[in-house]
């Protein structure tokens, strides 16, 4: 089985999920990891929203590429970081920045991260391998524990 070429969002966030994916589609790519900012994946609407969540799998389709990934993980920063300043609010989102205060910027991240699981959990259907595929949750010192080649025996400094 050859591996998939995709394309992150991440890095495209200032133009629209829909343009993104044309570009995508006429590049050749099999497919995306989609960055749940900008206005590509909303990890709270696409774990409750079914019409949001079809919207998005349309545009994939309708541009031959298919999910391969997505990525909060400029929210998962939020979840253990300390402190939260000032430098945080530069890479969330209003809704999780909220007033600043960093315990209430925590509680929000930390709600994002369970939606972006639930959102995953969608996109994957019953597969629960590929749900842990799907979902990249990089924070500091984490590796997806699933993905294939990360052993954590090999890795310094994790156990």
């Amino acid at each position: 089985m050859t591996r998939p070429i995709t394309l992150f969002t991440g890095q495209w966030a200032d133009l629209p999920f829909e343009e993104v994916a044309r570009l995508a589609g006429e590049w050749g790519f099999d497919g995306l990891e989609i960055a749940c900012w900008g206005d590509h994946l909303d990890p709270r609407r696409a774990a409750e929203d079914d019409s949001y969540l079809q919207g998005r799998l349309d545009i994939l389709e309708k541009n031959h590429l298919k999910v391969f990934a997505i990525a909060n993980h400029l929210t998962g920063q939020a979840v253990c970081d300390d402190p939260i300043d000032e430098r945080h609010q530069g890479i969330l989102s209003a809704e999780i920045w909220g007033d600043g205060d960093p315990e209430g910027v925590r509680r929000r991240a930390a709600e994002s991260m369970k939606d972006t699981a639930r959102a995953a959990a969608r996109l994957g259907g019953q597969d629960r391998d590929w749900v842990h595929r799907l979902l990249h949750l990089e924070g500091r010192g984490h590796v997806p524990a699933r993905l294939p080649g990360n052993d954590r025996r090999r890795l310094p400094g994790l156990r």
